[in-house]
This record gives C-alpha cells, structure tokens and sequence, in this order.
C-alpha cells in the first residue's frame, strides 16, 4: 500500500512540475516588453565625438559619468537651444536629453523646448532644435536638463536618472 501511495504523489508531483514549466514558459514567451523604455533608434545627428584621455574608458558594471554647464542659451533666430553636454567614455551608459523650461514667476509650470536622441558614450552636445510650438520671449528662464540613461548592449532605460537645474537665457 505504502508503494502506490508513493507512486501516486510522485506522479502527481511530476504534474505539478510540468504545469509549472509550462505555465513559465507561456508567460516568458508572451510577456510584454512594450512597457519597458527603450531609448531612440538612433544617435543624435548633432552628438560629436569627445577628444579625452581614453585612459579612463570604462569595462564593467554600470556607470555614469557627465559633464556640463548649468546654463543655456535659446536662439530664436536659429530656433536652437545651445548648451554644453557630454557623455564621456568614463561612463558606459547611453543618454538622452530632455530640455525644460519655466518662467522664473512660475516654477511650477515648466515645458518641455528641446530633446535629443541618443548621445552615446565618448560624445558631447552642444545644440538641440528647437520645439516648433514653444513660443518663448526674450529674457532669462529657470529650467532643468533630464538625462535619461540608457544600457548602451540592451538599450533598456536604466533606473537611475538625473535632473540637472540650469538658467536659460532666451535672445
């Protein structure tokens, strides 16, 4: 008796085992990546290339490294934001860029004036375009640069990101 009765919860085990994989392997190939974000398809046309030590390239894990200037000027006659930003190849994560702005009177409603795509690891920008439907006046704006990293193999957007405050001039 005690022999069937160990036959039975071994085949039932074994059930369960295979419902398990099954239902595992169901889900992994129907899972949904449409929620994770991705970064853009392609490099910022205006990324260009850092002349730096390559000394200091990094090989494992993740890291980031930037460099800027907390300040950026809006050219309304080139429809250009130009700013200074560069993703050095200390770092080993992709970036983007969304740059926003508000009126020193009224920090809390802040729009978004330029963004850029990709801006791998080892290049800088220096100008973005500006949005067509942001309609600025001459004269000084509080804002904030929105780094965005990306995984530069899988593309992923990593958990950590960066709010950097900068003073815009409009001219």
């Amino acid at each position: 008796m005690n022999k069937d009765r160990y036959q039975k919860v071994s085949i039932v085990l074994i059930l369960i085992a295979i419902l398990m994989f099954g239902a595992s392997m169901f889900i992994f190939i129907n899972k949904d990546d449409s929620k994770k974000d991705y970064a853009p398809s392609s490099a910022d046309p205006g990324a260009v290339k850092i002349d730096e030590d390559e000394s200091n390239v990094s090989s494992s894990g993740s890291k980031v490294s930037l460099k800027y200037k907390s300040e950026a000027i809006v050219n309304l006659e080139k429809d250009k934001v130009e700013l200074f930003f560069q993703n050095p190849s200390r770092s080993n994560q992709n970036v983007t860029l969304e740059v926003r702005a508000s009126e020193l009177d009224n920090p809390d409603e802040e729009f978004t004036i330029a963004k850029s795509n990709i801006i791998p690891v080892g290049y800088g920008i220096y100008e973005l375009s500006l949005y067509d439907d942001v309609n600025l006046k001459k004269g000084s704006y509080s804002g904030r640069i929105i780094v965005n990293y990306y995984d530069a193999k899988t593309e992923e957007m990593a958990s950590v990101n960066t709010n950097i405050p900068i003073a815009i001039e409009v001219m």
